[in-house]
């Protein structure tokens, strides 16, 4: 099998559970004040990129039998795989982890990361979310871009299918050559927004952050 990466974002009633393996990721969006106590927003990445290129990474690695050597510029676990975490990819699975980066939050601790008050959105309230996307997007599109991309669609009413969609042809336009796939996940006054059509009340669990 060929390298497959992953990041897994759980729900209860109590806790957001989030893991990832590989280099996709998951980005809250955090909002705050500035000095002159306007709100804006900031991308906090929730998960870890496991890559050939971290200090940590590659000391695991080499501990597991590996090696990490440049190709293309790029640092890879015995010059092929630039990712040091991954399901699948039995000819380098050896040198490989499996093992997740787990991240655990009470709903009232993503509540205070999110920084947003619980009122009906608006152009000055807007939903706290997450963008769950693979390497495809991260590799050309920063947290932050992400984030204020996201922002923007949702502030000119876009929905969040259509603001992912957005997200996907960006990354593309800015040359991406990866593949690229992004799920935004947010809370609004209604308690929960998945990133599917309006249409899919009825079909997608809801997700309530």
């Amino acid at each position: 099998p060929i390298c497959t990466t992953a990041t897994i974002l759980y729900v209860t009633e109590l806790a957001v559970v989030i893991a990832n393996v590989g280099d996709s990721r998951a980005v809250l969006s955090k909002w705050s004040h500035n000095e002159k106590k306007e709100k804006v927003v900031t991308g906090l990445q929730l998960t870890i990129d496991h890559i050939a290129s971290s200090p940590k990474e590659r000391d695991e690695v080499v501990e597991r039998g590996g090696f990490i050597a440049k190709s293309g510029g790029i640092d890879r676990v015995n010059g092929s795989l630039a990712v040091s975490r991954s399901l699948g990819d039995i000819k380098l699975a050896a040198y490989l982890s499996q093992t997740p980066h787990v991240i655990s939050l009470t709903k009232e601790e993503v509540h205070k990361s999110c920084g947003n008050d619980d009122h009906p959105v608006d152009n000055n309230n807007l939903p706290c979310f997450i963008i769950v996307a693979s390497d495809g997007l991260w590799d050309v599109v920063d947290n932050q871009d992400a984030v204020d991309f996201v922002n923007i669609a949702i502030k000119d009413g876009l929905s969040l299918q259509t603001a992912a969609q957005l997200l996907t042809q960006e990354a593309y336009v800015r040359g991406s050559s990866d593949n690229i796939g992004v799920l935004i996940v947010a809370r609004d006054d209604r308690g929960a927004a998945c990133s599917q059509p309006p249409k899919c009340a009825h079909t997608c669990p809801p997700i309530v952050l």
